[in-house]
């Protein structure tokens, strides 16, 4: 009796049965689009209407292949790269350890230097004040000689002998220079001679 009370209602009330309608088309249009679609499919198509398809994926699969041969030569060049950039790299830590070790070397022959520098110019200096003392001694010992001699010569040390004991060594130095320098005059001669007679 429900049933039959609704159904009785959705025919009398016609906004219900407005939308039934709008609903039954509905599922028409469905089923009629749906029998197209495999209709169409179904039928045979034109090879005409897929040239343009063919033409564009074959011009698609060349770029793709070119595209592979330039993504296969990028990856060897940059294996390359890589293989060069590891050689560089190890070119150049071992230059750079290289260097170090020659700096250090330079270094510790700079200090080296540098310490027998100074040790040698102390040397140097101790010797040269040494000769100096020498010479001063030298000299004063030479003095005193010359006086005690003059005092030997001359007891009474007066002025006239002291003068005549000066003037008789004076008188006796360019002998002995003459005769210290008459050897080498005579070796002297002697060369020049032989090479005159080459």
């Amino acid at each position: 009796l429900h049933s039959i009370y609704h159904t009785l209602s959705s025919l009398t009330n016609p906004r219900l049965m407005e939308r039934k309608c709008v609903g039954h088309q509905r599922c028409i249009r469905a089923d009629q689009t749906k029998q197209l679609f495999y209709m169409g499919l179904t039928r045979p198509v034109p090879l005409h209407m897929f040239l343009p398809f063919l033409k564009a994926t074959r011009s698609l699969a060349r770029i793709n292949e070119a595209l592979q041969d330039q993504l296969e030569e990028a990856a060897l060049a940059n294996q390359g790269l890589s293989r060069d950039v590891a050689q560089l790299t190890q070119a150049w830590r071992q230059a750079t350890q290289q260097l170090e070790r020659r700096e250090v070397e330079w270094h510790t022959e700079e200090v080296a230097f540098n310490d027998y520098f100074a040790s040698e110019h102390n040397r140097l200096l101790a010797l040269w004040r040494e000769v100096v003392a020498l010479r001063r001694q030298f000299t004063e010992l030479r003095h005193q000689t010359s006086r005690d001699f003059a005092q030997v010569i001359c007891p009474k040390a007066s002025p006239d002998c002291i003068l005549s004991s000066k003037a008789e060594r004076e008188k006796q130095a360019p002998l002995a220079i003459i005769e210290h320098l008459s050897p080498k005059n005579s070796k002297l001669s002697s060369n020049l001679k032989t090479n005159h007679k080459l």
